[in-house]
Protein backbone atom coordinates (compact mmCIF):
# COMPACT_ATOMS: atom_id res chain seq x y z
CA UNK A 1 0.00 0.00 0.00
CA UNK A 2 0.96 3.22 -1.20
CA UNK A 3 2.08 6.05 1.78
CA UNK A 4 -0.03 9.09 0.66
CA UNK A 5 2.40 11.40 3.00
CA UNK A 6 6.15 10.25 1.40
CA UNK A 7 4.05 10.88 -1.71
CA UNK A 8 2.75 14.39 -1.09
CA UNK A 9 6.34 15.56 0.25
CA UNK A 10 8.53 13.44 -2.48
CA UNK A 11 6.23 15.15 -5.64
CA UNK A 12 7.07 18.57 -3.75
CA UNK A 13 10.56 17.67 -3.86
CA UNK A 14 10.41 16.57 -7.50
CA UNK A 15 8.64 19.63 -8.47
CA UNK A 16 10.94 22.10 -7.32
CA UNK A 17 13.83 20.04 -8.06
CA UNK A 18 13.16 20.03 -11.79
CA UNK A 19 11.33 23.48 -12.45
CA UNK A 20 14.14 25.35 -10.43
CA UNK A 21 16.43 24.90 -13.44
CA UNK A 22 13.94 25.96 -16.32
CA UNK A 23 12.70 29.02 -14.66
CA UNK A 24 16.34 30.56 -12.86
CA UNK A 25 18.61 28.66 -14.73
CA UNK A 26 20.23 26.89 -11.94
CA UNK A 27 20.06 23.77 -9.81
CA UNK A 28 18.17 22.96 -7.17
CA UNK A 29 19.38 19.58 -4.86
CA UNK A 30 17.26 18.08 -2.28
CA UNK A 31 19.17 18.33 0.78
CA UNK A 32 18.31 15.83 3.76
CA UNK A 33 20.20 18.13 6.18
CA UNK A 34 17.85 20.60 7.88
CA UNK A 35 18.87 24.34 6.87
CA UNK A 36 18.56 26.90 9.25
CA UNK A 37 19.16 30.79 8.20
CA UNK A 38 20.14 33.26 10.53
CA UNK A 39 18.80 35.95 8.16
CA UNK A 40 15.99 34.95 5.47
CA UNK A 41 13.43 35.66 2.96
CA UNK A 42 10.28 34.39 3.94
CA UNK A 43 7.15 33.52 1.86
CA UNK A 44 3.91 31.98 3.01
CA UNK A 45 1.44 30.77 0.42
CA UNK A 46 -1.48 28.15 0.83
CA UNK A 47 -3.13 25.70 -1.03
CA UNK A 48 -6.85 25.64 -0.89
CA UNK A 49 -9.79 23.02 -1.29
CA UNK A 50 -8.97 18.85 -1.90
CA UNK A 51 -5.75 19.76 -0.75
CA UNK A 52 -5.30 22.54 1.82
CA UNK A 53 -1.99 23.66 3.33
CA UNK A 54 0.40 26.16 4.65
CA UNK A 55 3.53 26.11 2.73
CA UNK A 56 6.34 28.67 4.24
CA UNK A 57 9.34 29.09 2.84
CA UNK A 58 12.85 30.24 3.82
CA UNK A 59 15.38 31.69 1.42
CA UNK A 60 18.97 32.70 2.48
CA UNK A 61 20.01 36.29 1.34
CA UNK A 62 22.41 35.34 -1.49
CA UNK A 63 19.68 32.43 -2.26
CA UNK A 64 17.32 34.92 -3.16
CA UNK A 65 19.54 37.14 -4.61
CA UNK A 66 20.23 34.58 -7.20
CA UNK A 67 16.28 34.00 -7.64
CA UNK A 68 15.79 37.32 -7.77
CA UNK A 69 18.31 38.19 -10.61
CA UNK A 70 17.07 35.02 -12.47
CA UNK A 71 13.48 36.34 -12.80
CA UNK A 72 14.39 39.84 -13.66
CA UNK A 73 16.72 39.25 -16.40
CA UNK A 74 14.71 40.91 -18.71
CA UNK A 75 13.06 43.33 -16.51
CA UNK A 76 14.41 47.20 -16.61
CA UNK A 77 12.71 48.18 -12.77
CA UNK A 78 14.38 45.32 -11.24
CA UNK A 79 14.45 46.21 -7.50
CA UNK A 80 10.73 47.71 -7.22
CA UNK A 81 9.85 44.22 -8.50
CA UNK A 82 12.15 42.29 -6.20
CA UNK A 83 8.54 40.96 -4.03
CA UNK A 84 6.74 40.44 -7.06
CA UNK A 85 9.46 38.43 -8.59
CA UNK A 86 10.61 36.09 -5.56
CA UNK A 87 6.49 35.81 -4.94
CA UNK A 88 6.13 34.53 -8.23
CA UNK A 89 9.17 32.19 -8.13
CA UNK A 90 7.37 30.69 -5.17
CA UNK A 91 3.70 30.41 -7.11
CA UNK A 92 5.40 28.59 -10.19
CA UNK A 93 7.49 25.67 -8.03
CA UNK A 94 4.29 25.33 -5.64
CA UNK A 95 1.82 25.64 -8.66
CA UNK A 96 3.80 22.77 -10.65
CA UNK A 97 3.72 20.43 -7.03
CA UNK A 98 -0.17 21.45 -6.86
CA UNK A 99 -1.31 20.62 -10.36
CA UNK A 100 0.49 16.26 -9.68
CA UNK A 101 -1.31 16.41 -6.45
CA UNK A 102 -4.54 17.55 -7.60
CA UNK A 103 -3.67 14.84 -11.01
CA UNK A 104 -3.14 12.32 -7.85
CA UNK A 105 -6.34 13.48 -5.91
CA UNK A 106 -8.56 13.77 -9.63
CA UNK A 107 -9.95 16.41 -8.23
CA UNK A 108 -8.74 20.41 -7.41
CA UNK A 109 -6.83 22.53 -5.27
CA UNK A 110 -5.90 26.64 -5.94
CA UNK A 111 -2.86 28.60 -4.28
CA UNK A 112 -3.61 31.78 -3.14
CA UNK A 113 -1.10 34.77 -3.53
CA UNK A 114 1.90 34.54 -2.36
CA UNK A 115 3.13 36.67 1.08
CA UNK A 116 6.61 38.03 0.77
CA UNK A 117 8.30 39.16 4.07
CA UNK A 118 6.00 37.70 6.61
CA UNK A 119 8.10 36.88 9.91
CA UNK A 120 6.64 33.73 11.00
CA UNK A 121 4.46 30.48 10.42
CA UNK A 122 1.87 31.43 12.02
CA UNK A 123 -0.82 29.03 11.18
CA UNK A 124 1.19 25.67 11.44
CA UNK A 125 -0.70 24.20 14.18
CA UNK A 126 -3.70 24.38 12.28
CA UNK A 127 -2.74 21.34 10.07
CA UNK A 128 -2.52 17.49 11.23
CA UNK A 129 0.34 16.77 8.80
CA UNK A 130 3.84 18.28 8.20
CA UNK A 131 6.61 17.96 5.99
CA UNK A 132 9.81 19.97 5.70
CA UNK A 133 12.01 20.01 2.48
CA UNK A 134 15.07 21.70 2.24
CA UNK A 135 17.55 22.39 -0.69
CA UNK A 136 20.81 23.60 -1.70
CA UNK A 137 21.69 25.30 -4.43
CA UNK A 138 25.23 26.66 -5.84
CA UNK A 139 24.18 30.35 -5.02
CA UNK A 140 22.48 29.37 -1.35
CA UNK A 141 19.79 27.61 0.15
CA UNK A 142 16.29 27.49 0.41
CA UNK A 143 13.86 25.56 3.08
CA UNK A 144 10.04 24.65 2.95
CA UNK A 145 8.12 23.60 5.87
CA UNK A 146 4.52 22.82 4.93
CA UNK A 147 1.39 21.82 6.88
CA UNK A 148 -1.78 20.21 5.11
CA UNK A 149 -4.62 18.06 5.11
CA UNK A 150 -6.56 16.28 2.39
CA UNK A 151 -9.78 14.58 1.14
CA UNK A 152 -7.76 11.83 -0.23
CA UNK A 153 -4.66 11.29 2.56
Amino acid sequence: MRNVHEDVCHMFVNSFTSVSEEITGFSLEYNEKENEFQSAQNVKIQSVGTFRASLFFSMDKDFEQAVFLAMAKNISAKEELRELLIGEFINIISGHALTRINNLAGKSSRLTVPLVGVSCWDDKEKFPKRCTVCFQSVYGKMRMDMGYECDFC
